[in-house]
C-alpha cells in the first residue's frame, strides 16, 4: 500500500469517523525513521494540521528497561530529525505514552498511534493493521474498525 493511501486512510478514521487511528505491527516488525519521514510527507499532502505519534507502549518491567531505554532514545532521535524538517517546522512530534489519546477533533493536532499487536487498544482507536508482505514484496495492511472486525485496505 502506498503511503498516500495510508494517509488518506488515517485521515479518514480521525475525522470522518472521530477515532484515533493506531498503526499495529507484528510483534517483530519495528519502525524506522524513514517510515515516519515518509508518512508525514504524505500527510501533509492531505492535511495542515501538525501530526503527533504517539508511541503506545506497555509500562516496562524488570526485563523491559533496556528496551525502554532504547526507545526513549529513538523517541529522543526522531524528535530532533523532525524539528530539522524545513517543512514541518515545529509540527512533527513522536511521544512514548501508556496509552493512546482520544482524538482531539478536526481543529487540533492529528494524533496518530504506534503500538505492537501484543497491547489493547482503547475503545476509541481504530487499528490499522500492518500485516507483513504479500507474494509480491508489497505490504499487506489492514484496517480494522473499532468492533475488531478486519477490513482490507491494500
Amino acid at each position: 500500500m502506498p503511503l498516500q493511501s495510508l494517509a488518506e486512510s488515517i485521515i479518514v478514521l480521525n475525522e470522518k469517523r472521530g477515532a484515533t487511528p493506531v498503526i499495529v505491527t507484528p510483534r517483530f516488525l519495528s519502525l524506522r525513521r524513514e517510515f515516519f519521514l515518509r508518512l508525514i510527507e504524505s500527510l501533509g499532502e492531505v492535511t495542515s494540521r501538525p501530526v503527533r505519534f504517539d508511541w503506545y507502549r506497555s509500562p516496562p518491567g524488570l526485563m523491559g528497561k533496556l528496551d525502554h531505554h532504547l526507545a526513549c532514545r529513538k523517541t529522543k532521535r526522531m524528535n530532533r530529525d523532525f524539528e530539522r524538517m524545513t517543512d514541518y517546522p515545529n509540527q512533527v512530534s513522536i511521544q512514548m505514552t501508556a496509552t493512546v489519546s482520544r482524538p482531539g477533533g478536526a481543529y487540533r493536532e492529528l494524533v496518530v498511534g504506534v503500538s505492537d499487536e501484543r497491547l489493547e487498544l482503547p475503545p476509541w482507536a481504530a487499528a490499522i493493521r500492518l500485516t507483513g508482505h504479500r507474494a509480491k514484496g508489497n505490504p499487506s495492511i489492514k484496517q480494522a474498525g473499532r468492533a475488531g472486525t478486519a477490513k482490507s485496505v491494500a
